[in-house]
């Protein structure tokens, strides 16, 4: 059987044409997604771990297999509880609500997820119904919801302090539309900018500043369609005067001048008036 030497020279190897599939798909996949909560790049991590390694929970699913994250699972478990307890609901309810987002949550992070969909609907639920808890504890009062006094994580004392710096650490979000779907399931008439009043109020004492929270508070400027509690965090210090909201053209010029062919490459402290000008306040 004669062979056709010049179609089988042409021929793309098989490796190559399985490569290129994959290429495609990747590239559709990332059309689909609108990923929003992003992973630390490596060498940054690497330069300081604990600043982007929560220490005591768990939010979402990138740190969700860390073990010393563990023990607050059972805590999530019990906010989960007097969730649909307090409301009488039953837990199926929850379940089915965050199954129906379950497609467009996946999408807002960064990469696969490594978890089948009994296990990433259960972990929405239990984060975000352990968030709202904190949220209207401090809001309310955790006794009013049904906690004892000491408590090791819902009041005022415990935990609480740490729990509050892991939840604006960029890998352990969750998104906001979840908390938005397990609240209309709770309180189903309520105010646009409740979450985001709930949010900034829980978020308060990070804010280096001596001003009271709600003091002729307007939450209007705030966007309740945010993507998760960083970027609110972020957004009012932003309105706050605290950061700018990006750093200044003056100031980026002179970065890039520092890296022109012939010219030294060494400077990294700015000036008091360079670091005024990029944003940063300074409290005497």
């Amino acid at each position: 059987m004669a062979i056709n030497c010049k179609e089988n020279q042409h021929r793309q190897p098989d490796w190559l044409t399985e490569e290129l599939r994959k290429a495609q798909l990747d590239n559709e996949v990332m059309f689909a997604r609108k990923p929003c909560i992003y992973k630390v790049p490596q060498h940054l991590r690497e330069a300081d771990k604990k600043s982007y390694t929560p220490s005591v929970v768990s939010m979402g699913p990138y740190h969700f297999h860390n073990r010393h994250l563990h023990p607050m699972e059972r805590h999530k478990w019990r906010a989960f509880y007097q969730t649909i307890n307090r409301h009488k609901h039953d837990f199926k309810l929850y379940l089915d609500a965050i199954k129906d987002l379950e497609a467009k949550a996946r999408g807002s992070y960064e990469g696969e997820i490594n978890l089948n969909s009994d296990d990433f609907v259960k972990m929405m639920v239990l984060d975000g119904c352990f968030i709202l808890e904190l949220f209207r504890g401090m809001k309310d009062g955790f006794d009013t919801l049904g906690y004892s006094e000491g408590d090791p994580v819902f009041s005022i004392c415990g935990s609480l302090d740490f729990i509050r710096r892991d939840m604006i650490k960029l890998e352990n979000q969750i998104p906001l539309f979840i908390l938005d779907a397990l609240i209309a399931l709770q309180s189903p008439v309520r105010d646009t900018h409740y979450l985001v009043k709930m949010a900034i109020s829980f978020f308060a004492p990070l804010i280096p500043t001596d001003e009271p929270v709600d003091k002729g508070a307007d939450f209007t400027h705030l966007d309740p369609q945010s993507h998760h509690c960083l970027q609110l965090f972020r957004e009012n210090l932003v309105s706050k005067g605290l950061i700018a909201p990006k750093p200044a053209k003056k100031l980026w010029k002179r970065r890039l001048s520092i890296n022109v062919v012939g010219k030294p490459t060494t400077q990294v402290i700015y000036c008091v008036s360079q670091l005024t000008e990029g944003g940063v306040r300074f409290r005497m």
